[in-house]
């Protein structure tokens, strides 16, 4: 049969047409098969390298606070999604590759402590808890029980507000003995008698501070720091990334100054509002004693209470103190979960 212009030009649209959804359906799909690698791979360079970059760059900022299960998060989806591909798909291998890849790059993220042999109580032991109280608790019957059960001979407190009706002001009343110091929301009570105490404001909020007892430890002269620095979000809102960088790093070098005007053992708990993958918290492990790293069990996350997710409060044994044991609580009927530890006077 003969040809016409008319039948060759809709011959040459059709095959046009269906070499295009050919291109459509293998090329594009292929394209699609790369996306969620491609991200993943990027987001686990700024896990990695994140808290590595300068402490006021916004990629430390986001990658030094996140939750760590959050950071787990896409390479953890990654794998189970290459996973299945590797079961259903031609490029069984490929898939299969690219998998354990995203488990490979869930290494180095969590840390979990080992459990240690606890070292016998000596004379001068000192058993510590921080813990934040949370601005909507009054009265804490779970800490006083805890208190008591555990025989905690020192607290440091942070959102400690109420005045004569605030937490601080509960404990002291239901624990005959101790003393009390507090300013500003942070607050330090003690078995031991205070002899002296001192201040730092790190900000204009009612939050954020430093308060040091100078306790009489078994003859021994130690100092409490409560510290309670602020977080990426303040309580006026949204503080701007680089601002709340600054923030971290003003009150890094203050803890510091204040740990630097006396020689005398000292203990500095609270809550930081920082992880250990962040560099003021890197800073404080490169130079004291991380009581929960040094001789913690298991992650030592610490907030929130219901599901705890990341390590907020933390306490650092320097000079002449040492800790023996080191561990998370259970729920006290905050927001956070506290930290006890056990510490020792080196002799």
């Amino acid at each position: 049969m003969c040809q016409t212009p008319f039948f060759d030009a809709l011959d040459s649209l059709r095959n046009a047409f269906v070499c295009r959804r050919v291109h459509y359906c293998v090329f594009r799909k292929a394209d699609r098969y790369w996306v969620l690698p491609v991200l993943t791979l990027l987001w686990v360079c700024g896990v990695h390298f994140g808290p590595r970059l300068s402490p006021t760059n916004a990629l430390h900022t986001v990658f030094g606070m996140l939750p760590t299960p959050v950071l787990l998060l896409p390479q953890i989806v990654c794998a189970i999604v290459f996973a299945r591909h590797a079961f259903a798909s031609r490029k069984t291998a490929l898939s299969a590759v690219i998998a354990a890849l995203c488990v490979a790059g869930c290494f180095g993220i969590i840390t979990v402590n080992a459990p240690h042999e606890r070292p016998p109580l000596t004379s001068s032991h000192i058993r510590a808890l921080t813990l934040n109280v949370h601005l909507g608790t009054r009265e804490c019957p779970q800490v006083l029980a805890f208190v008591k059960d555990n025989k905690v001979d020192l607290i440091f407190l942070q959102e400690n507000f109420g005045e004569y009706e605030s937490p601080a002001s509960y404990l002291i009343s239901k624990l005959p003995g101790w003393h009390s110091a507090r300013r500003k929301g942070v607050a330090v009570l003690s078995k031991f008698p205070i002899v002296r105490t001192s201040f730092v404001d790190l900000n204009d909020t009612k939050f954020h501070a430093l308060l040091s007892a100078d306790l009489s430890v078994h003859g021994t002269r130690v100092r409490a720091i409560s510290a309670h620095w602020s977080a990426p979000q303040s309580a006026r809102g949204w503080n701007p990334i680089g601002q709340a960088a600054q923030n971290k790093l003003f009150e890094l070098s203050q803890t510091l100054k204040t740990i630097g005007d006396s020689k005398l053992p000292t203990i500095l708990a609270g809550d930081f509002n920082a992880p250990p993958r962040h560099h003021t918290i890197r800073q404080l492990e490169g130079k004291f004693e991380s009581c929960f790293r040094a001789r913690g069990s298991g992650t030592g996350w610490t907030y929130p209470n219901g599901l705890p997710m990341i390590q907020l409060d933390h306490m650092f044994a320097i000079g002449g103190i040492r800790t023996l044991e080191a561990e998370v609580t259970p729920k006290l009927g905050s927001d956070h979960r506290g930290l006890v530890c056990d510490l020792t006077l080196k002799s």
